[in-house]
């Protein structure tokens, strides 16, 4: 068995969404358009609720269940364009909001849950930190879809920051102690920053601020805080308000996203070809993750109209039906292929990345031409990077 190099990063991590799939089935699957920046947001939120609610209750999902869901619709809207709900006949098992309304409501009720939008939404919010700072020290911030953010000020104790020429001959002494300050200063942040580097595992460290104090960060940073790190421009609000954040924060965001894509589209081009540590296809996907072999499944964004079987076990997923039923499987079920990997995926501690369609109107991605038609080699729109061959 040969084992694999380092993957690139990118994969989302899913581990907190397992005690969903861990829960005893079927499974009730809302998303509702909770739009906020409209008149009477909280009726209309309500009034979409009630026809998805109906849906829901043809479907066969249980009125004690969708009971517990009515409280949460008023206020959703608060909290994210999108609210999600996933529950079973013993109540709900999990809710989040996402960033942007979807193009249709949707509800099922099935043998496993519908977790598709919300990767999307952690893919396109990837673990992150913001780091505002000055010679004083810097606002923290640590974003981490699906867990409370965390929102930390850093002080430096040390308060001679400021380099000036007093002249005579305490010149040199003074504007040694200022850059000493500076420095003793920038190393507290980067410990802060550490911690929670440490913590929350980001994709990128968005980083704005003076100019100094930007690059004594930098130069401090040690390299076991393998995320990137994107310098913005911003400064650190004089009150520490979040209302005052860079605007180029997003599209830094952004570009990070489209970057590990692109990273993790180029490895897999470069297995295939070598035929080593990649699979495409339902088949031998469905395989690789039988055998925990997956180290990042690869997923079209849009939803495969395809099914796959599965047993009680996660591993247990095949193409075929009577295959399941011939390895002693007698309560196999059939359901969307997008739900049965994704259980699998999370259950082995695979990483998941969804892959859009190219499209580049701006005709600025710098791509293989192997790697821009990736999508035509992902046989059935799915793919994997293994951790052995």
């Amino acid at each position: 068995m040969e084992t694999s190099e380092a993957l690139p990063g990118g994969g989302i991590a899913l581990a907190d969404l397992q005690h969903v799939f861990e829960a005893p089935g079927p499974f009730l699957s809302v998303f509702l358009s909770t739009e906020a920046r409209v008149e009477n947001a909280a009726q209309r939120s309500e009034a979409r609720w009630r026809t998805l609610r109906a849906e829901a209750s043809s479907l066969g999902a249980p009125e004690d269940v969708l009971s517990e869901i009515d409280p949460l619709v008023e206020d959703a809207h608060e909290r994210g364009e999108v609210f999600a709900a996933i529950a079973t006949p013993t109540g709900l098992v999990h809710t989040e909001h996402g960033p942007s309304p979807l193009p249709t409501d949707d509800v099922r009720w099935g043998p496993l849950p519908h977790l598709l939008p919300i990767v999307a939404w952690r893919q396109a919010d990837p673990p992150h930190i913001i780091v505002l700072t000055d010679r004083t020290g810097a606002d923290l911030y640590a974003i981490r879809r699906g867990a409370p953010d965390v929102e930390r000020q850093v002080q430096g104790d040390h308060d001679e920051i400021r380099k000036v020429a007093p002249g005579g001959w305490s010149q040199q002494r003074y504007q040694s102690r200022a850059e000493d300050s500076w420095q003793h200063n920038a190393d507290e942040v980067v410990d802060a920053v550490t911690g929670l580097a440490e913590r929350i595992e980001p994709h990128v460290i968005l980083v704005a601020g003076d100019v100094r104090a930007v690059s004594l960060f930098r130069e401090r940073l040690p390299e076991r805080v393998n995320a990137p790190v994107v310098v913005v421009d911003g400064e650190r609000p004089w009150d520490g308000s979040q209302a005052n954040l860079p605007p180029d924060l997003r599209a830094a965001i952004d570009a990070t996203v489209r970057s590990e894509t692109d990273r993790l589209l180029e490895r897999l081009a470069e297995e295939l070809g070598q035929h080593d540590k990649a699979v495409t296809g339902l088949a031998a996907v469905a395989r690789a993750l039988s055998r925990a072999q997956v180290a990042t499944l690869l997923l079209p964004e849009r939803s495969i109209d395809r099914t796959l079987s599965f047993g009680p076990d996660p591993t247990l997923v095949s193409t075929s039906h009577d295959d399941l039923v011939g390895m002693g499987v007698d309560d196999a079920q059939e359901g969307s292929a997008d739900d049965v990997l994704l259980r699998a995926a999370v259950s082995t501690g695979a990483q998941v990345r969804l892959i859009p369609a190219f499209e580049d109107p701006a005709g600025d991605r710098d791509l293989e031409g192997d790697v821009e038609r990736i999508d035509a080699k992902l046989k059935d729109g799915v793919g994997a990077l293994l951790r052995w061959a």
